[in-house]
């Protein structure tokens, strides 16, 4: 009898983790000047079938943006005096403890077919990345930022 209650409590931990990890939630980081591109990012996952949470760390938009914003998004309230480039906010969702599958993507980013197959991996357990099709892009900015040698 302690076997079968045993096995039975596995099994409603696996489906309970089962569940935890089928939980999808977007997170962003945007400032007042990407605005409209995360108007489309929105935009773009809701018509492709993604009804899940954006959270969008903000870190300079305007009152009129946090309100257009606030029936669509988590707006979550960044200090945008402690760093120079918004994006250096992405790893802000360990913060908030987030549970399941955690989306970073930019917020300029426009979807244009469904994620599932992405997120189906990411539910067992993958981390799945896109590669940045501007490989050989970079800034000036970096160099002093990071504290790089000249090359």
């Amino acid at each position: 009898m302690g076997t079968l209650q045993h096995r039975d409590a596995d099994q409603r931990l696996t489906q309970q983790a089962a569940g935890a990890c089928s939980r999808v939630t977007f997170f962003t980081v945007c400032n007042d000047k990407y605005f409209p591109g995360l108007v489309g990012l929105v935009n773009s996952l809701r018509l492709m079938g993604h009804d899940d949470p954006v959270v969008v760390g903000d870190c300079g938009l305007t009152a009129a943006q946090r309100e257009a914003l606030a029936p669509l998004c988590r707006l979550f309230k960044l200090d945008s005096s402690l760093v120079r480039n918004p994006t250096q906010y992405k790893p802000f969702p360990f913060l908030l403890h987030p549970q399941g599958i955690v989306v970073m993507i930019d917020s300029d980013m426009i979807v244009t077919k469904s994620l599932n197959p992405v997120l189906a991996l990411a539910a067992q357990g993958k981390i799945c990345a896109f590669p940045d099709p501007e490989h050989d892009r970079w800034f000036s900015e970096w160099q002093e930022i990071f504290s790089l040698p000249s090359v």
